[in-house]
């Protein structure tokens, strides 16, 4: 071999070395040059190509973002029956309380007929007031109906008293989910519970009490659990149980209901038989079953 081809040579075995070192030593990363200065308010990554500040920012905000969403809890569902209870002692939620005047009212508007029987707890059959003496739930619930959301709401707005306009008319009667201020309660009472309605009170729930004074209504504390009522000298009374025999079942409850509130029935249509018997002497409130069928 000549000497070019030998110097030739060993320029290109010298020119391999090189690259080989300079890899091994990623003097290239090292020696880089960037196209956008971070001075002007850029920044560089990974790659060989920089990409501006705000644009970095906005990508680690988006990713953020995405994190967030999957792992974000579900914020508690509101429920209606939930009590909206101001946190000053003003205000109370007016639960069974309320219920008194409205039906009074609906009474007294004709809304509902005082002497209507509703379908009550344990499958009896109340009228309106006697629901209200037995803070009878299941019957409240069925008067709601009777009455009316708008009823109910419309009285209720009359007096000043807001609520949500998602709460049924369930909740609007028996006074859960929306407060009122308790110096309301005596003028409400005073408005529309006139004197006819003595047996009612005094009205006892959940350590709270409502009583006709000399003065007026007045809402106080009340430590007895059971209300004073004339309930025991109800049972006492004796009465004959009515032959009822082919009586139609309204007309047999409206009978039964003058001595007793529990009453079951069976069936519809006329009355074929009857529990107790007729004739039989009863003792306070005994419970009543009327068999029914239809008769073609």
């Amino acid at each position: 071999m000549n000497k070019k081809a030998k110097r030739k040579a060993f320029f290109i075995c010298l020119t391999i070395c090189l690259l080989y070192i300079s890899l091994a030593a990623n003097i290239t990363e090292r020696i880089k040059m960037t196209r956008v200065s971070e001075a002007i308010g850029n920044t560089k990554t990974g790659m060989s190509v920089s990409l501006p500040v705000a644009q970095v920012k906005k990508q680690q905000e988006i990713a953020k973002e995405s994190i967030d969403n999957k792992i974000k809890v579900p914020e508690p569902e509101k429920s209606e029956n939930a009590p909206v209870i101001k946190s000053d002692d003003d205000h109370i939620e007016p639960m069974f309380f309320i219920s008194v005047p409205i039906v009074c009212y609906s009474i007294k508007k004709r809304i509902i007929d005082r002497d209507t029987l509703i379908p009550s707890s344990n499958n009896t059959w109340k009228k309106p007031i006697q629901i209200l003496e037995d803070r009878d739930m299941e019957g409240l619930k069925n008067l709601s109906r009777l009455i009316g959301r708008k009823d109910i709401s419309d009285f209720l707005k009359r007096e000043g008293i807001e609520h949500r306009d998602d709460i049924t008319a369930e909740s609007l009667l028996t006074g859960r989910g929306y407060v009122i201020n308790k110096a309301r309660f005596s003028a409400i009472y005073e408005m529309h519970v006139g004197e006819g309605y003595d047996t009612l009170f005094p009205i006892i729930f959940n350590g709270m009490a409502i009583k006709r004074t000399d003065k007026g209504f007045e809402l106080v504390r009340s430590k007895t659990p059971i209300p004073e009522n004339k309930k025991e000298i109800r049972t006492e009374k004796e009465w004959i149980m009515p032959d009822l025999t082919n009586a139609s079942m309204r007309k047999a409850i409206e009978m039964l209901n003058i001595n007793t509130r529990k009453i079951r029935i069976i069936g519809m249509g006329t009355v074929y038989d009857q529990y107790p018997k007729p004739h039989e002497r009863i003792k306070g409130e005994a419970e009543c079953i009327l068999y029914g069928r239809v008769n073609n």
